[in-house]
């Protein structure tokens, strides 16, 4: 059941519901509320939710543990709304009518922090967007989480000046009248990065992307080029897509022509900024170029790479006979496939979604092309350095899970989160298997939007929730964890 399902009132309150495209609706509520305010970013946390309307990520914020709330709304009836809605459930909470961008600066004067600030359908409705963004980065204690509308910004960060609308309460809608409309500024996901960079919010996890939504349409992951191809109603009013961002409060170093002006700073930007911030790089692809080069790529880049094979061997050898079923979960070129054959296992197969992959696989006569998990009967499931490309991950566990025998086993590897000073120690590890930094923040910028980290607290908890037992890390090195688990 989606969690809005069972709290239907901070849905059915809202009249962006009645939208014609994209719709606030159980689903989508859902999905938006854990993508951006996980349990794992928010227990014990406190947080600031600019433009609460009706108080729905403050639901979900105190039913996962955050430790108090507090929403800022314009609009009265919206305020009162949540106010009302949240009182049934909360006492830890505080809904102030107000202008976000005037809060802002009452809380910086008197100095007042929150751990985690939120701004989901904000800063696109506010023609000083930088002022709103470093107001909000002197607040914030930890993170800020931003969802606003995309513009394109081929090369460079941009903000677009542009006339929008913004939703009214249902008491001031008429048969005509629904918008409240004026010219505002709508800054896309790399202008956001630079200006929150600037005030010292590094981007944590590039793009979030909801898992896949089906009820309305789906603005986080379809791209603009294949909105026409859906059937909602008026696709051409579609110009721009939404993206929700993360962002760290971290040291960095102002970069803006106006600091390096007022500082005597004739210095470029460094070319490890504009790899990571500026310049348009094409998304990482797993095509034939990538596939030519995987096994290599996979041993330089991939801390502990064999040693991980080898520990998937080793338990299939203790705990199995030869005769087993055995899946591995995005196969590549079929090294894994290979091991378990040449030491004897007799039934062995993969799946994988790139055909160049496949073509290029070592065994691709048993390799089914596939984005979702083939029906079986396993014995042994393995996905290593897969799942965090894939963006229905609970959905892909519960596959694996309900396609498992009783007593099956689950070995799982991803990457995970890594702080600044782990992920220094892993370009290291890169630098010290011949890679230049110049690649490594190609590489790293191409992945953003395409790999999706997830903690492994989530991990831990999500394999429990599914079913799984006896859960257990048996390698980690620098944010690369391997899970097992049993059925």
């Amino acid at each position: 059941m989606m969690f809005f399902e069972q709290y239907k009132e901070f849905v059915d309150a809202d009249p962006r519901k009645d939208r014609a495209m994209v719709q606030v609706n159980y689903e989508t509520m859902t999905k938006r509320c854990e993508v951006s305010l996980p349990k794992w970013l928010i227990e014990g946390k406190s947080i600031l939710d600019l433009g609460s309307c009706y108080g729905a990520y403050g639901q979900w914020a105190l039913m996962n543990g955050a430790k108090n709330y507090t929403g800022v709304e314009l609009q009265k009836q919206f305020a009162d709304a949540s106010i009302e809605m949240l009182s049934k459930y909360h006492t830890n909470f505080g809904v102030i009518q107000e202008d976000a961008l005037q809060f802002l600066r009452n809380s910086s004067y008197l100095n007042e922090k929150y751990d985690i600030i939120i701004a989901a359908g904000l800063i696109h409705g506010y023609t000083d967007v930088v002022e709103l963004l470093r107001l909000m980065s002197l607040v914030s204690e930890e993170y800020i989480i931003i969802e606003s509308m995309e513009v394109d910004e081929p090369t460079y960060p941009r903000i677009e000046f542009k006339p929008y609308r913004m939703v009214v309460p249902k008491e001031k809608q008429d048969s005509t009248y629904r918008y409240s409309e004026g010219f505002t500024a709508i800054a896309g996901f790399k202008a956001v990065s630079f200006i929150l960079y600037e005030s010292g919010f590094v981007n944590d996890g590039g793009r979030l992307l909801p898992e896949k939504i089906t009820t309305s349409l789906d603005a986080y992951n379809t791209p603009i080029a294949d909105y026409k191809t859906n059937n909602f109603k008026d696709p051409a009013t579609i110009t721009v897509e939404r993206y929700i961002g993360r962002f760290k409060k971290q040291e960095t170093k102002p970069l803006s022509l106006q600091h390096n002006t007022i500082t005597g700073n004739s210095n470029l930007l460094p070319k490890e900024l504009k790899s990571k911030t500026i310049s348009a790089f094409e998304p990482w692809k797993f095509d034939d170029s990538v596939a030519k080069r995987f096994q290599q790529e996979a041993r330089t880049n991939i801390p502990d790479y064999e040693r991980v094979l080898g520990l998937c061997l080793g338990v299939a050898n203790k705990k199995f006979n030869k005769n087993i079923s055995v899946i591995d979960v995005g196969s590549a070129l079929g090294h894994t496939l290979d091991i378990f054959i040449k030491d004897g296992f007799k039934s062995v197969v993969g799946v994988d979604n790139s055909t160049e992959m496949i073509n290029n696989s070592l065994h691709k006569q048993k390799v089914k092309y596939s984005d979702k998990l083939p029906k079986g009967n396993y014995d042994m499931v393995m996905a290593n350095w897969t799942l965090h490309f894939v963006n229905e991950r609970k959905e892909y566990i519960q596959d694996v899970y309900d396609n498992m025998n009783t007593g099956g086993v689950f070995i799982l590897s991803e990457k995970t989160p890594q702080d600044e000073t782990i992920k220094e120690m892993y370009y290291d590890f890169k630098r010290n298997n011949g890679i230049t930094d110049e690649y490594i923040y190609e590489k790293e910028e191409k992945l953003k939007g395409y790999m999706n980290l997830l903690p492994i607290r989530w991990y831990l908890d999500t394999l429990e929730l599914t079913g799984f037992k006896n859960i257990q890390i048996i390698n980690s090195r620098f944010g690369f964890v391997t899970f097992y688990c049993e059925k």
